[in-house]
């Protein structure tokens, strides 16, 4: 029997799972709140957070990290490769300095391999990167500013995986779309095997944190008006947008229960973003 751990973070949240073999046999996971990241001004300034969830909570669980057969990472910015690869000195070093996306699971790979170091555990990732866009679908409306196949691939493959085995049919035979929910909403089209087509969280609807798609015409006014810098408009669209600009909030959980107090406010803008995604 073969242990493993898998590491996955997202945006405010650190899940953890362990397997034997191919079966599940514990789930962790950990939410954070905007509080708790809003000092850290950039994503690598998370590691330390990060390796210690992780630390604690296998040692909550009284697992011990030289007990893992291997250790698997979320893939992160290490585009545009697809598939199993080792974890080396050479992927840390482009996840934390020269990945070609600003995002939390670049860190992934990197607690993993830190974690494992001690005990010489071999550290794998997978990437599903690719770039299988129709021609068509990339052309944006602006010439020059192509539409890029950028999105929640993991989770994308993975249901879309579940999908194909809920209805026992073969997965390059199916026509699906694949909606990842969570701190931003990414959206693909998937035709007999390729995801021909893809909705960015910078394109469609907004999320808990992220701004989706707004109405360029005024937000170009925005962008010249003097007011923010090109690192505060990032951080207003990726991470300080979408439902917490509103509600001062990423937790649905939070959300719900002003609802359930009565806070028409809340429930309005949960209710629109609901909308949007549908």
């Amino acid at each position: 029997m073969k242990k493993i751990l898998v590491i996955n973070f997202g945006s405010t949240s650190s899940k953890l799972s362990i397997f034997a073999d191919n079966k599940e046999i514990r789930k962790i996971s950990v939410s954070h709140t905007h509080e708790e990241l809003a000092p850290f001004k950039c994503i690598n300034e998370q590691l330390p957070l990060r390796e210690k969830v992780v630390r604690d909570s296998l040692a909550e669980a009284n697992e011990d990290i030289s007990s893992f057969d291997a250790i698997i990472a979320r893939a992160g910015g290490t585009a545009p490769i697809s598939g199993t690869y080792k974890v080396n000195e050479l992927m840390i070093d482009r996840l934390l300095n020269r990945s070609h996306v600003a995002h939390v699971a670049n860190l992934c790979s990197v607690v993993a391999f830190k974690i494992a170091a001690a005990d010489n555990i071999p550290v794998f990732t997978h990437s599903f990167s690719r770039d299988e866009m129709l021609p068509i679908t990339k052309i944006s409306g602006f010439p020059g500013l192509e539409r890029k196949a950028e999105g929640h691939m993991e989770n994308w493959w993975a249901i879309s995986e579940m999908t194909a085995k809920k209805y026992n049919t073969p997965y390059n035979e199916m026509n699906m779309i694949i909606c990842h929910m969570g701190g931003g909403t990414t959206m693909s089209l998937h035709q007999h095997g390729r995801i021909v087509d893809v909705i960015g969280d910078t394109e469609g609807a907004f999320g808990p944190e992220r701004c989706g798609g707004l109405p360029i015409a005024y937000y170009t006014d925005i962008v010249l008006s003097g007011k923010y810098s090109n690192d505060e408009l990032h951080k207003l669209i990726r991470g300080k947008g979408g439902m917490f600009a509103y509600l001062g909030t990423t937790d649905g959980r939070v959300v719900e229960e002003k609802i359930r107090l009565g806070d028409k406010n809340a429930e309005e803008i949960y209710h629109a973003m609901a909308l949007q995604e549908a």
